[in-house]
């Protein structure tokens, strides 16, 4: 640790501190610092804005561990609509830990790229970028509609948590709510995401874009609504699977009073379906649509529930 600290001041001279109780710790004061090692950030509140979206806090080297507990860094925005920036990433390195701490008002909370066996836990990610809606409960605009058809619709938005080309990530205890999208998993695979709180956004609480055996269990994704379900469908879902995500369990997830509660599809030749997943033990009830299957087959669908659902 002393060591790691030693390299990070001679890097970037005042970033090096000590924390009440005389520990090191780093104080993260510009975008793009990279970091190394076991790294504990200063408890506090940190307004740091990233234009670039090189991200703020930037894991550099495999085995990386950012303790952010007692931490809050946000960007210094205040429109949800306008955010941009990245709080934490790292790229093509393996086994980086983030803990604790509350990362907001960036357009994407963390960003995992490329790697093994990373380990996302206890992370507030909440109120990550959101487009401003214009449809009201009275008036749906089909403006607000999403499309799950193509990447750049989810890869230009905002996320709490995005896991790119990741294998055996794991990802629990994570909140990012009341923002567009929670977690999203773009050619990932083998993850385990479980008991996470993604309640109450506004697109997809969990989604996956070519990514296979990963398990999704345990996860609170309820009321993620747009639109006026189920009189308009503008494309939200609490889970979603499509372009090729094939053999995921996901099981024992919360996805009530959502626009659908799960929906996999693929539409070819603009997608590929998603095959041989199972879908187990999930609650949907009071959605728009409890479960919808389009483009897809081998997909088992065991002991779920949809009461008081408008569709099944």
């Amino acid at each position: 640790m002393t060591l790691l600290l030693s390299f990070v001041l001679t890097l970037m001279p005042g970033l090096l501190a000590l924390d009440r109780a005389g520990a090191p710790c780093i104080r993260p004061v510009r975008a793009g610092t990279q970091v190394q090692g076991e790294v504990r950030v200063c408890p506090g509140r940190y307004r740091v804005a990233d234009p670039s979206e090189r991200g703020v806090i930037v894991a550099a080297a495999s085995g990386t561990r950012i303790d952010l507990t007692g931490v809050v860094l946000e960007s210094g925005d205040s429109v949800a609509a306008r955010f941009v920036g990245i709080g934490v990433t790292s790229k093509d390195v393996d086994r980086v830990a983030v803990l604790g701490g509350t990362i907001k008002g960036y357009r994407i909370g963390l960003r995992i790229e490329g790697g093994r066996g990373h380990r996302i836990s206890g992370t507030d990610l909440s109120g990550s970028r959101s487009d401003a809606l214009r449809s009201t409960a009275a008036q749906p605009d089909t403006a607000d509609r999403l499309d799950p058809l193509h990447l750049a619709a989810f890869a230009g938005s905002g996320s709490g948590l995005v896991l790119v080309r990741t294998v055996a990530a794991s990802v629990t205890g994570v909140t990012a709510r009341s923002g567009q999208n929670g977690i999203g998993l773009i050619d990932a695979r083998e993850s385990y995401i479980s008991d996470n709180e993604l309640t109450g956004n506004s697109g997809w609480a969990i989604s996956l874009w070519s990514s296979s055996r990963n398990l999704l269990v345990g996860n609170r994704a309820h009321h993620t609504v747009r639109c006026a379900p189920p009189t308009v469908d503008c494309g939200a879902a609490a889970i979603l699977l499509r372009e090729g995500s094939d053999s995921n369990t996901i099981s024992e997830n919360d996805l009530t009073a959502s626009s659908t509660g799960f929906r996999i599809t693929g539409e070819p030749p603009l997608s590929r379906p998603s095959i041989g997943n199972l879908v187990y033990r999930n609650d949907a009830s009071a959605s728009g649509a409890a479960f919808v299957a389009s483009h897809t087959w081998s997909t088992t669908f065991l002991e779920n529930r949809g009461d008081s659902a408008a569709y099944g």
